[in-house]
């Protein structure tokens, strides 16, 4: 399958409606295929969708989406945007633009947004290692956000491959990950085990560098993620919001770093 890429200025037009992560169960239908295609959403917005499916196809041929949303399922006239595999979880990742929903509908979405948004804002300002930022600035971060899920014992991403995943920003929402460097090339020693409300990740895009660990997920865990686009656009839109959380994920790698080297002196 050809990867498209998503232009710049469509990122940010895509985000002048807010989105929120948001995972509920999905269908697609094409004129590719009979039936539908399962998937979930990873994040959810008025005008459209970003949904993970496990099999390839023509994003360009969808039809409707249907959501299972609170209250019960809803079926959406829908235009495929873009498209991207995400090799590191064997997912692929279309985002999709609403056609002309119902009024009834977008006053659902409405609702549904804003109160996603108002509890992921509330666990990141009051239970994450980004409680110092403000009420505004978290959410802010709750609507460039998506949910992601891996399964107990998969790499979030590894430090010594640059592939999907590797440059995003996460936190905790449920589960532990345990962090891992790697020891004269052959044994992977972990280092930080993290629970709810940590901040890992993202080094390539505050450093422009390979991420300096691998994170695995040691049980079922659901991460929140800022992902490149989203940063991208952050840096564009809310270059204030973009330097405190560059600021936040370079203070957490360098207590980790610290607590690390205190490690090894006494050890010798």
């Amino acid at each position: 399958m050809t990867q498209a890429a998503v232009p710049f200025d469509h990122l940010l037009h895509s985000r002048t409606d807010p989105r929120v992560g948001a995972d509920f169960s999905a269908e697609i239908a094409s004129s590719e295929f009979s039936g539908v295609l399962a998937g979930e959403t990873r994040d959810l917005g008025i005008g459209g969708a970003c949904i993970a499916t496990r099999s390839p196809f023509s994003y360009r041929s969808i039809r409707h989406v249907v959501l299972h949303l609170p209250g019960g399922p809803v079926r959406l006239e829908a235009t495929g945007k873009w498209q991207r595999e995400e090799p590191s979880e064997r997912v692929v990742l279309t985002g999709v633009a609403f056609t002309s929903p119902p009024d009834e509908v977008v006053s659902r979405l409405w609702d549904i947004v804003l109160d996603s948004g108002k509890a992921l804002a509330r666990f990141l300002y009051a239970e994450s290692d980004l409680s110092h930022f403000t009420v505004d600035e978290a959410v802010g971060l709750a609507h460039a956000s998506r949910w992601r899920n891996v399964s107990a014992g998969q790499f979030v991403y590894r430090g010594d491959v640059q592939r999907s995943g590797a440059s995003s920003i996460f936190v905790v929402g449920r589960g532990e990950v345990v962090l891992q460097i790697r020891v004269r090339g052959t044994v992977d020693h972990p280092v930080a085990r993290l629970g709810p409300g940590r901040l890992f990740g993202g080094l390539p895009l505050v450093a422009d560098g390979l991420p300096g660990e691998s994170a695995q997920a040691v049980t079922d865990v659901r991460l929140l993620e800022i992902h490149e686009g989203a940063f991208r656009y952050l840096c564009a839109a809310k270059p204030w919001l973009a330097h405190r959380l560059a600021a936040a994920t370079t203070q957490a790698y360098a207590r980790r770093a610290g607590a690390l080297l205190a490690r090894l002196g006494d050890a010798l």
